[in-house]
Formats: C-alpha cells, sequence, structure tokens
C-alpha cells in the first residue's frame, strides 16, 4: 500500500526503512507529529477542569486516528508481524502512561466514580479509546468523526465520573 501511494516498487520501501516494524513505526510516529501530540498532551495537562480534561482526550484521539486513517489500517494488517506486535505493545503502553494524569486529576478532584481504583479507571478508558472501536464506529457504524469524537467523550464520563456512574 505505501509502495502504490509513494508510486515506487515495494523493495524500495523496504530498502529504505527497512523491515515492517521500521515502517509501521515510522508511519505511527508522522501520524503523531502530524496530530500534534505534544501539543494535545500539554493543553490536556494544563486543562484545569478533569472532566474536560476527557472530552479533549476525546479531541485529540479523533484528530489522531482520522489524519491517517489507511495507514492505521495497514497497521492493523501489519499486526501478524512479531516486530509489529511489540511495537503495538510500546504504543498500549505509551496510551496508558498518557491516561494516568488524567485519571488522577479526575481522583484528586474528587470527581473519579468510587467504584473504580485509578488502575481500573485507566484500564476502561484505554479499552474504550483502542483504535479498533475508531474503526467500528466510523467504518462498521458509518458514524462521522464527529460522532465518534462525542460518544467516546460521553462514555468516558459515563464510565469514570462520579454524575456518571
Amino acid at each position: 500500500m505505501i509502495a502504490k501511494h509513494a508510486k515506487v516498487a515495494t523493495p524500495t520501501v523496504y530498502a529504505t526503512f527497512g523491515t515492517k516494524a521500521a515502517i509501521v513505526g515510522e508511519m505511527i510516529a508522522r501520524l503523531e507529529a502530524e496530530a500534534d501530540r505534544d501539543r494535545w498532551g500539554s493543553r490536556i495537562q494544563e486543562e484545569p477542569d478533569p472532566r474536560r480534561k476527557l472530552g479533549l482526550y476525546a479531541s485529540f484521539l479523533r484528530k489522531l486516528y482520522s489524519n491517517g486513517r489507511d495507514m492505521w489500517a495497514a497497521a492493523i494488517n501489519a499486526a501478524s508481524d512479531p516486530a509489529v506486535v511489540e511495537l503495538q505493545n510500546h504504543g498500549e503502553r505509551e496510551s496508558r502512561e498518557w491516561l494516568a494524569p488524567i485519571i488522577a486529576s479526575l481522583d484528586e478532584a474528587g470527581e473519579l466514580a468510587a467504584h473504580l481504583t485509578r488502575d481500573q479507571a485507566i484500564d476502561r478508558a484505554w479499552m474504550l479509546s483502542a483504535l479498533e472501536l475508531y474503526f467500528r464506529g466510523t467504518t462498521g457504524l458509518g458514524w462521522t468523526d464527529d460522532q465518534y469524537e462525542s460518544w467516546l467523550a460521553e462514555i468516558l464520563g459515563q464510565q469514570l465520573t462520579r454524575q456518571g456512574a
């Protein structure tokens, strides 16, 4: 797919990047840069309202996922490669690290659902923000990116906050 999009031969892509994992890693790094991951991280961190942080997180994921829909699909399809699986595991750990301060802010503000520990809340938020759910909503159900973002913000609030529980 990359070779076709770039209008080069497949061996040229491998000669440039090396392994399938290196190709997927570069694709993900570019998508994160295009989505301005660092700016979103700062914006979420600086937001004083812990509930609003959940909405900003949903907005960031919408931008990240929608900007590279074809590349994300290619990354999912390459998941049979053990090196790509390790790359995926690394990304999942990073996602959980991103969520930890958001959940901590809910807890510190007394907004975290009483029946959840921080780790349980991170688990739920991580599961709900999975790339596969973005594709199920937008491709499988025909949702717009706006609908996905609204759904994610709403479901995170319902699952993680006192008022949502």
